[in-house]
Formats: structure tokens, sequence, C-alpha cells
């Protein structure tokens, strides 16, 4: 009797070693999933026009890891400032729409940020004139892990700025909301 009673004191210690692994393991995976959530590639946008004619456009490739740049990557809009218009008053005016676009690819860090400060060049096609002009620009920001549900979670925030190329009236910070791969 004493040699069954020990062989089932094993058998349960073991099975509850077992539970405790399994239990531990599934919570643990379960923390790494969510942990581990990953941006959605697509376009992440203002909600509408701003003041300024101020909207963003992020667009995020690489499986989240980067904000895409050139032609068909990142833009920024904002209504044209004082110092643009001083260089072209012919042909661009105080609060004319502007489209600014990021020259490179951004890097977005696993934990979500991003950064960029440098000059960019607006074409002149993007500006209704007939020159090009090259500028600084600073954006920086912070995209959110976690449940991101399309058209109406605030996904990332940031700042942007672009000091006398856009009109003063252009908000300093903004949010966006991921609106799907486009």
């Amino acid at each position: 009797m004493t040699g069954a009673i020990v062989r089932s004191m094993k058998l349960l210690r073991s099975l509850v070693t077992v539970g405790i692994v399994c239990a531990v393991g599934f919570v643990g995976a379960a923390e790494g999933i969510a942990g581990a959530a990953t941006l959605h590639d697509g376009i992440y946008g203002t909600r509408g026009i701003g003041p300024g004619y101020f909207q963003i456009n992020l667009s995020v490739v690489g499986n989240g890891t980067r904000l895409g740049g050139g032609l068909r990557g990142s833009s920024f809009n904002c209504g044209a400032g004082p110092t643009l218009v001083a260089k072209d008053p012919t042909q661009i005016k105080t609060g004319q729409e502007l489209y600014i676009k990021l020259p490179h690819a951004v890097p977005i860090t696993p934990g979500g940020a991003f950064s960029f400060s440098g000059n960019v060049t607006l074409l002149g096609a993007d500006s209704d004139s007939t020159m090009n002009f090259t500028f600084p620009i600073s954006v920086s920001g912070h995209f959110y892990k976690g449940l991101v549900v399309l058209g109406k979670t605030v996904a990332v925030t940031g700042t942007f700025s672009a000091t006398g190329v856009c009109e003063s009236i252009v908000p300093k910070h903004f949010s966006a909301i991921w609106q799907g791969v486009q």
C-alpha cells in the first residue's frame, strides 16, 4: 500500500508541475502576442483637413518598420506661408495648398517612434509653381501598438513643423487614424 501511495503522490506532483508549466506557457505566449503587436502597413491620416489646409498622410511600409518616402511616400499638406510666398510671389499665394513629401524612408523603432529633421524639396508641380523649393521640416511621432480599429482608433500622434513655409495657423501637433492599405 505504501508503494502505491508514493507512486500516486509522484504522479500527482508530476501532473501539477505539468499543469503549472502549461499555464505559465499559455499566459506567457498570450502576453507575447499582445506585446508584440505590429503596426499595420497602410495609410495613417488626419481626419479631414485642418486649419491652413493641414493634413498628414503617413505611409507605413515594410511590415511596420518604416515610413515610406519619395513620390508615393508620406506627405504633409499645408497652406503656403510667408517665407515660401516671398520666393515666388507671382505664382504662390498665402494659404495656397502645398504637398510636401518625405524625401526618403524613415525608420520606425520597435517601440513605434519615428523622427525626421532635414531638407525636403517641394516640386513646382506640388505647389502650382514653375520653381522647386528646398527647405527644412521636422516631423516626429509615436505609433501606438495594440488593437487598432480601421477608421476609428487614433493610432499615431506627433509634431510637424515647416516654419514660414506653412501658414502659422497650421497645428504643431497631430493625431492620425489608420485608414487602411491603399
